[in-house]
């Protein structure tokens, strides 16, 4: 059981190296042909990636699939995914029904380095559309997923989070929006008991 603040008693699959090395291969194209022209925006992302193709070759980084459908925090919150420093190196953990494998692990690395949550949300949207991941054109599959599995509560807690926040952050409007949409089409309780 890892203790690093995240209920995690299931047992992991460790991904292959030659994944975790066709994923630094992918990066790094995404690197030369998107971001090395914002390197001097970005430039904690920029240094973050270069760690990523550094470690991707060896075995200070390892990624492991869950048996189980995400994370729960001590606070209750959940995750798709969760990361945590070792001496030797980086665990990354991702839930096994995760959608967007090569966005998520992108997400969770640059977390990983301290690049904030919203520069680090930004990358992973810039990565999606760039890889042609399906759902890119709203948001992430991962993210997606995550809204859509949402209860009403949840998406209201997190439309409330967003307006004191990240407004004006592009990810997090595209990300609100979203949730908006959801939270609209939900059935309410009356409609439920009509149906009753």
């Amino acid at each position: 059981m890892l203790k690093c603040g995240y209920e995690i008693s299931v047992f992991f699959h460790p991904v292959d190296e030659q994944m975790i090395t066709n994923l630094g291969i992918s990066y790094r194209k995404f690197y030369d042909r998107q971001l090395i022209q914002m390197s001097e925006t970005l430039p904690q992302v920029v240094k973050s990636l270069k760690q990523f193709l550094t470690i991707s070759n060896n075995t200070t980084l390892s990624i492991n699939l869950g048996l189980s459908p995400g994370f729960t925090h001590a606070s209750g919150a959940r995750f798709s995914a969760v990361w945590h420093r070792t001496p030797s190196g980086v665990d990354l953990f991702l839930s096994k029904d995760v959608q967007g494998f090569a966005s998520i692990v992108l997400f969770t690395f640059l977390l990983s380095e301290g690049v904030p949550q919203e520069i680090s949300l930004d990358v992973e949207l810039r990565f999606c559309e760039w890889s042609q991941e399906l759902e890119c054109s709203i948001l992430q599959r991962r993210i997606v997923q995550d809204v859509d599995n949402a209860a009403p509560e949840e998406l209201l807690t997190l439309l409330h989070s967003h307006e004191r926040e990240h407004k004006g952050s592009p990810p997090f409007e595209r990300l609100a929006d979203y949730a908006k949409e959801v939270v609209l089409e939900a059935p309410s309780r009356r409609q439920f008991n009509q149906l009753a």
